[in-house]
């Protein structure tokens, strides 16, 4: 009897992990483009720990092992999801705050975080994780000054080069 109810176990946490495909690929033809449902995480969780529980029962260290890794894994991005979400209003804040206080044509600090192309880069600037233009290669923690181009619709940023003072219209 307890083979035959770990056997329905197993094929229903088989189900539930194999749900995820079906909520992603729903998602993504409703939005036209490939995306990834915060739902997608939860029946991949669900399903994760459900066949971990089954693979527990039948001593499969390879299964044990996989389905493990991936509750950590589905669980982390749960967690990066809903601090992104919390985070989000902070965020919104500061931007207000930042284009309050600021005018195109100012020049601002930021600290260089990563760069995502040669000419574009992710900076710190009070606060704000902001994109900006940059003409030079530095290394990520470095201050370096930028000059507010925008304010509106979102924040645009520029390297303002080193010696040289330029005129923003």
């Amino acid at each position: 009897m307890a083979e035959k109810i770990w056997l329905i176990i197993g094929f229903l946490a088989q189900a539930m992990f194999s749900a995820r495909f079906i909520v992603q690929w729903i998602a993504s033809e409703r939005a036209k483009k490939s995306i990834i449902p915060v739902y997608f995480w939860y029946f991949s969780l669900i399903g994760g720990i459900m066949l971990l529980a089954y693979s527990l029962y039948r001593k499969d260290p390879v299964f044990i092992l996989g389905q493990a890794t991936g509750v950590i894994i589905y669980s982390r991005n749960l967690y990066l999801i809903y601090k992104e979400k919390k985070d989000m209003p902070l965020q919104k804040k500061r931007v207000a705050r930042f284009k309050e206080k600021h005018q195109p044509g100012e020049v601002v600090k930021g600290r260089i975080i990563r760069y995502y192309t040669k000419e574009k880069a992710l900076l710190e600037v009070e606060g704000l994780k902001l994109i900006a233009k940059v003409f030079t290669f530095y290394p990520e923690g470095t201050l370096i000054d930028l000059v507010i181009l925008s304010l509106s619709p979102q924040i645009l940023l520029k390297e303002l080069k080193p010696g040289r003072i330029e005129k923003i219209i």
